[in-house]
């Protein structure tokens, strides 16, 4: 249940475990109602945080294990069991699969690009977007592998090949050779590199060129946002230059009227000092200091 690993499990992953086929206790709602489900995830998560811990679920089914007596296996021992019965079912039709395919010659390299292009064509004409789309269906489990008979129903069935069109020996032959290891099976990556054989060159080359018209435009943007990015710089550093000349224009003004204010304040300074001496008649005569005063001035 807990997919996150994060300890706590949500009311989804809880409605999982209970109706899963796959990883979970497969119970219908005619077997267990989504009412009876709600109120009693409702009753474990009693302080209403939206999650559960491990140990109350834990708490909670063993008082299920205590009310049966304890006699037979726990849920968890139930649930592995019918893991591992699945896990060897399939195990066992894979290996039948396999065995079934053990005189079949695999197809020749020429073969099986021709099979490819015609699996292609076929998809093409029923409008799938792309072979992954094909592998998904196939893989209803997603278990990420496909088997044999899962590539038959398709191939019968979405891409309505009949066996005029492409006969059970020949697509025995194409899965011997997509499948070279003899696993039983092939994985998306497989079936992509075999399918992607198919594509016509024309459409290679289109969809090269298509790559190629993107890549230019990448590159004409980027230089277009490098213009720009420069461009910008310029009238950030032409603003800047209008300021320091601005601001040289102004220091400028300003010494020149600290020089005029020294300059006024030294004289103003001498003539008091005249003023004062002329006043103790110790430096010069009236008339000399009238004169010298009119001459700072």
């Amino acid at each position: 249940m807990d997919q996150d690993k994060s300890g706590r499990v949500t009311y989804i992953e809880f409605l999982e475990m209970v109706r899963s086929d796959v990883s979970g206790l497969a119970l219908r709602p005619a077997q267990l109602p989504d009412s009876q489900l709600q109120s009693l995830w409702r009753a474990l998560d009693d302080d209403g945080s939206g999650f559960i811990t491990a140990k109350e679920f834990g708490n909670f089914m063993r008082r299920g294990e205590a009310a049966a007596g304890g006699k037979g296996a726990t849920w968890l021992e139930l649930r592995t069991a019918k893991h591992r019965a699945e896990a060897e079912a399939m195990l066992a039709k894979r290996n039948k699969e396999r065995d079934a395919m053990a005189d079949v010659p695999p197809a020749s390299d020429a073969e099986v690009r021709a099979l490819a292009e015609q699996l292609h064509a076929s998809m093409v004409a029923r409008n799938y977007s792309s072979w992954f789309r094909l592998f998904k269906l196939m893989d209803a489990d997603d278990s990420g592998i496909i088997m044999f008979v899962e590539l038959q129903d398709i191939v019968r069935g979405e891409l309505e090949l009949s066996t005029k069109q492409l006969s059970e020996d020949s697509l025995k032959s194409l899965w011997v050779s997509l499948d070279s290891d003899r696993s039983g099976h092939i994985t998306a990556k497989e079936f992509g590199q075999f399918m992607r054989r198919g594509v016509p060159e024309a459409v290679k080359m289109s969809r090269g060129a298509v790559l190629e018209k993107k890549r230019l435009l990448a590159v004409r943007n980027r230089a277009d946002l490098e213009q720009e990015r420069v461009e910008r710089m310029e009238i950030e550093l032409r603003a800047a230059a209008r300021k320091v000349k601005a601001h040289e224009a102004e220091k400028a003004l300003l010494q020149a009227e600290l020089q005029k204010l020294t300059s006024e304040a030294n004289s103003a300074s001498l003539l008091a000092s005249l003023e004062k001496s002329h006043q103790r008649q110790t430096l010069l005569k009236g008339s000399e200091l009238q004169q010298l005063r009119a001459e700072l001035q």
